[in-house]
């Protein structure tokens, strides 16, 4: 949006809100922003604007992406939203700039978008030589299939062991699950596509073609969570939780890894944490792994250790969010001083919101949203992972939409912008679209960038003449 455009819509001029990243979080904090008549600039560093919902959210899921992916567009299309995409913070701009610029307020939506360092000495060396984060996995999973794709690449291969328990480590063993198989069943000539295979399950297409998984020579892949199988966080636990309620949970913990593990056929163990590699300094081998018990409340290390060879490690045990150097952190955390806002530590009018947000009181603000998902999950006794994500989707928009009220506050009594001020501010953000490319037709630009979809690619196969 140029200045003109802004200046017909807001006679009045107020603020100006910089908000750095356009997925769910920051696209709902814009439309949020937009609601209350205040000018917002959405920054994003990729050149969509989907962030995990590209990325993150694996391709099967077909309907949901789709969905999800509208509903920010439609947000975006606000005309008092100015769209800047191909543009990162630290590279492009810093956050001393975005100030000088006039900006009344930044708010930081970048995310959880780094893996989680997993803490085995040496074991870094080792990545992409049978050594992979989830991210990486995940996000070459979904974009492997396009013709200009040019990785990273990921060597998936039989046997692998995944390190996790939550619900994206399900994800991971499924899709190394897919990957191998559906690639054993086109050696053998039988042509069974990703989506078949994902929605039937391996029991329902190896019956049709007199199948077993050692029948092609696959052994599968092994899943090791540091807990108990019933604490793994694939349905949460609501807040106060009573003894019944907390059986009903574990119960349907058990049902959807069950429903995982039968569909899939991969393997799953409990209370074993990992601690050592396995090499020969050239190639890694396996990992050692201690067993743990459970005391009383407390988890006790023992001294119990067992040894897993395989070619394949993945880990998934979460992600945080990408630090830069002008952001306060702990440890690999952004700072918080205000919990209910998001306010940085030290920083004056720069909030956090979504997944770039940790700390108890906004653990605790996700659990109460929470509540009536799991409920509804108890009731209905659903296993769809659909649903999962679409109420994770749900939860993220509703909590972005109340921090956005609460900062609207923080920054509506400073002084209002001058329409000089207005005007330099949405000069330096043009400066930015036209560096990146993109000269304000958003549905031109989408249209443009949109990767082709391996359904689309199937069906085109399909229509192809003999």
């Amino acid at each position: 949006m140029n200045f003109s455009e802004c200046y017909n819509l807001n006679k009045q001029f107020t603020h100006i809100v910089a908000v750095i990243g356009a997925g769910v979080s920051g696209s709902e904090a814009a439309k949020q922003l937009a609601a209350r008549g205040i000018t917002t600039v959405l920054f994003e560093k990729n050149k969509l604007p989907y962030g995990k919902i590209e990325e993150g959210l694996p391709k099967w899921h077909i309907k949901l992406r789709n969905q999800e992916e509208r509903k920010i567009d439609e947000k975006i299309k606000n005309p008092l939203i100015t769209f800047v995409p191909a543009t990162a913070m630290g590279k492009d701009f810093s956050l001393r700039e975005i100030f000088e610029w006039g900006f009344s307020a930044v708010i930081l939506a970048i995310g959880a978008g780094q893996d989680r360092r997993l803490k085995i000495p040496g074991i870094d060396f080792f990545l992409g030589k049978g050594f992979y984060y989830q991210n990486e996995l995940v996000s070459w999973f979904n974009h492997k299939h396009e013709p200009e794709f040019q990785g990273p690449f990921c060597e998936i291969v039989d046997g692998a062991v995944v390190i996790g328990g939550g619900l994206a480590s399900l994800d991971v063993a499924k899709i190394l699950m897919l990957e191998t198989v559906s690639r054993a069943l086109w050696e053998k000539d039988i042509k069974v596509d990703l989506f078949t295979l994902e929605r039937e399950g391996f029991p329902i297409v190896f019956k049709k073609y007199g199948l077993t998984l050692s029948g092609l020579g696959l052994k599968g892949c092994q899943l090791f969570y540091r807990r108990r199988l019933i604490d793994m966080p694939l349905a949460p636990m609501p807040e106060h939780a009573d003894n019944l309620r907390m059986e009903k949970v574990h119960q349907l913990r058990v049902r959807i890894l069950d429903n995982f593990r039968q569909k899939y056929m991969f393997r799953v163990e409990e209370c074993l944490d990992p601690v050592k590699i396995l090499s020969d300094s050239r190639k890694l081998q396996g990992l050692v792994f201690r067993e743990r018990e459970l005391q009383g409340k407390k988890w006790q290390d023992t001294t119990r250790t067992k040894e897993i060879y395989t070619p394949l490690i993945i880990s998934s045990i979460g992600s945080v969010p990408g630090l830069f150097d002008d952001l306060p952190a702990d440890g690999a955390l952004l700072a918080i001083e205000n919990q209910a806002t998001g306010k940085l530590r030290g920083l004056d009018n720069v909030f956090a919101i979504g997944n770039a947000v940790t700390g108890r009181g906004n653990i605790k603000e996700s659990l109460v949203h929470s509540r009536d998902t799991v409920h509804r999950i108890l009731d209905e006794q659903g296993l769809g992972r659909e649903n999962s994500y679409e109420d994770w989707i749900n939860r993220e928009e509703v909590k972005s939409a109340r921090a956005v009220q609460r900062i609207t506050r923080e920054i509506i009594n400073k002084k209002p912008l001058s329409i000089s001020d207005f005007q330099h501010t949405l000069t330096r953000v043009n400066k930015l679209q036209k560096k990146a490319g993109y000269h304000g037709d958003y549905d031109r630009w989408i249209k443009m960038y949109l990767p082709i979809r391996l359904e689309t690619i199937l069906e085109q196969e399909k229509s192809r003449p003999g």
